[in-house]
């Protein structure tokens, strides 16, 4: 995607501790910067989805603490997306729509469904 918008990648460190904990933050200064983070949130054989999601939100929320003007998550497979209703009585909808994104008072720009 960077190289089709002629764009470079920013350069961050991911650390993963012995106890299973893990940390994420950008290598380059994002102060005032628009941030755009790519991020599928689909299961695999390295992490789960509920890793990922860890993952990607101490990520979104680093690059909150270094100042970005404004950070945008571009999720192309958002897990429990699909869990917006209840199916059976007393089941949660434990959906993920943009307040899960939501920080500072900041509004996201749309939700997981589109504009």
């Amino acid at each position: 995607m960077a190289g089709k918008l002629d764009m470079r990648l920013g350069a961050h460190e991911e650390r993963e501790f012995e106890w299973g904990q893990h940390k994420s933050r950008p290598l380059e200064s994002v102060r005032g910067k628009y941030v755009y983070v790519v991020q599928s949130l689909h299961g695999d054989a390295a992490h789960n989805v509920n890793d990922k999601l860890c993952r990607l939100l101490f990520f979104l929320g680093a690059l909150r603490d270094a100042d970005a003007r404004r950070v945008t998550a571009v999720v192309p497979f958002l897990c429990y997306a699909r869990k917006d209703r209840q199916t059976k009585l007393r089941d949660p909808a434990t959906t993920l729509r943009g307040g899960a994104f939501r920080g500072r008072g900041r509004r996201p720009s749309g939700d997981a469904r589109g504009p």
